[in-house]
């Protein structure tokens, strides 16, 4: 059991020096051929590339192994009880959680002016959760997303 999950880690770690490593060789490509780079800078960009591909890493093997189990217990459940009512109130609560809790919707919304932070979050939110259920009701009803497409 123990050696799953550290070949489940390695892979995943593996995922994030994958996805990284392409910036880090063009940034290195870059500051070696056209704009020079101080080395006390060049070791911060390293040293933070290399906690970005073991923190990103983390993260994603945090999901696979409980976030995502827990989501598709829930959804079996909800699922299993057949109530439309349920499945819809559910997506929708779900749908303005998560983008409440988005942090970048939050950034977003602070950097725009004229523009209180509040209103705009709940606005984008109230959206998701709205477009979730339809969403749900596509899968359900089993309409095709390209008449979805067409039609919008």
């Amino acid at each position: 059991m123990v050696y799953k999950k550290r070949s489940a880690i390695y892979e995943k770690l593996h995922e994030a020096i994958s996805s990284v490593l392409p910036i880090v060789i063009i940034v290195l490509l870059l500051s070696f051929t056209v704009v020079p780079v101080e080395p006390d800078l060049m070791l911060s960009f390293l040293t933070g590339a290399l906690l970005l591909v073991i923190g990103s890493g983390l993260f994603n093997f945090g999901c696979d192994t409980a976030l995502s189990k827990i989501g598709s217990m829930i959804g079996a459940k909800i699922t299993q009880s057949r109530s439309l009512d349920k499945i819809l109130g559910c997506s929708f609560l779900l749908g303005c959680a998560v983008t409440i809790a988005e942090p970048d919707l939050s950034v977003l919304a602070a950097n725009v002016p004229h523009i209180r932070t509040i209103p705009l979050m709940m606005t984008v939110s109230i959206g998701v959760g709205l477009f979730l259920p339809m969403a749900m009701l596509r899968i359900l009803l089993g309409v095709k997303i390209r008449y979805l497409l067409i039609g919008s």
